[in-house]
């Protein structure tokens, strides 16, 4: 609501940028809001690549890079893709934490 403020940048869920978007366009002087929201940030998994790194229990470490530790929490994978198989079936059985 600062006056300073000329416009609002924003990556997340749709209810907090549409929150934004009202408070933008109710100003004395309206902003832009450049927003992306409400992803579900496909994930394609590459078999060759599943168990191959440790994590600290010993155990393949293929849920962390996707849910944690790793950037921002924004990007919430939603939809995963991948062929079908033993390790794929340990990579979904991993994730069930």
């Amino acid at each position: 609501m600062h006056p300073k403020v000329k416009g609002v940048g924003f990556t997340g869920s749709t209810n907090g940028g549409m929150a934004l978007y009202r408070l933008a366009t109710q100003r004395k002087e309206p902003i832009p809001v450049f927003a992306e929201m409400g992803s579900i940030n496909p994930v394609i998994v590459l078999t060759i690549c599943l168990g191959t790194k440790k994590g600290p229990n010993g155990r393949p470490n293929t849920q962390g890079p996707l849910c944690w530790e790793r950037g921002n929490f924004a990007p919430n994978p939603g939809l995963i893709l991948g062929i079908k198989g033993p390790s794929m079936d340990n990579f979904v059985t991993a994730l069930r934490f």
